[in-house]
């Protein structure tokens, strides 16, 4: 049983591969319009955090933990943005259009469908260009690049794109139940937006509300601080139990307001 699922997952995933790419060697001004876009997120908010540390006098601590913050966060919002954006937030269309009608009548998981149908390349790379930036970054600060910590800092930077996934995914399936639902995923992406704050810019308890809104917040904080070796067991585990409880929350959002659609297409 375990390997026909395997055996299903792994052509699921290659036939995905196989069509994102297909897409983006036809598209290939799109290819770079979504490079050069995730490309000026990380500068904007390079020279925004440089100048606020020479503004603000911050410390040396302060000043790296900041901009490791700034590559960490690149790396998670292009790699986000790759696989998520465009799908996720189509949604209201594909309602509006009628082209759920037949997502939800293929032989794979509809939520699964949606939001990994196509992959944009070029957000993926203009992320991973700053893996070797940030490591160079963390160095610099005094963290140790050791295989655990770059272990732990991985992990939270999977449970980021777990969260982010989750409360946009929730939050645009109302497009599902109100036919004509607007753009809601515009309330969704500013908030995922602070989490390139540091958490120090925030008081403690509007910190943890935000992190218990949007726990993407809380989790690429915890990864830039495990990647200069400050993690501990607790956290990591709560963290992914919050995950995943997510996860499956999602799958039970989106499937229960498939229940209350109707069919806009003509």
């Amino acid at each position: 049983m375990a390997w026909i699922f395997y055996t299903i997952v792994r052509c699921c995933l290659y036939s995905l591969l196989r069509i994102s790419f297909q897409r983006a060697i036809r598209f290939r001004v799109d290819f770079l319009l979504n490079f050069l876009e995730g490309g000026s997120f990380w500068l904007i908010n390079y020279v925004f955090f440089s100048a606020g540390n020479h503004l603000l006098s911050a410390n040396a601590s302060s000043s790296s933990y900041n901009m490791t913050l700034v590559y960490y966060f690149q790396i998670f919002i292009g790699l986000f943005y790759g696989a998520f954006i465009d799908n996720i937030t189509d949604l209201k269309y594909y309602v509006s259009r009628g082209d759920l009608d037949w997502m939800l009548l293929k032989p794979v998981d509809s939520q699964f469908y949606i939001s990994f149908r196509f992959i944009s390349f070029g957000h993926i790379v203009s992320g991973l260009v700053a893996v070797p930036v940030l490591l160079r970054a963390v160095q610099q600060a005094g963290g140790a690049l050791s295989c655990t910590n770059l272990l732990i800092g991985g992990i939270y930077l999977l449970l980021s794109l777990c969260n982010a996934h989750s409360v946009l995914t929730i939050v645009t399936s109302l497009a599902i139940a109100l036919t004509a639902s607007g753009n809601v995923s515009g309330v969704v992406m500013p908030m995922i937006d602070l989490a390139k704050y540091p958490r120090q810019m925030y008081p403690r308890k509007a910190f943890a509300l935000l992190t218990a809104i949007v726990p993407v917040i809380g989790t690429c904080n915890l990864g830039n601080a495990a990647l200069m070796g400050k993690w501990d067991r607790g956290t990591l585990a709560s963290s992914t139990l919050i995950a995943v409880f997510l996860l499956f929350a999602t799958h039970f959002v989106f499937h229960k307001l498939c229940i209350y659609y109707k069919s806009s297409g003509s």
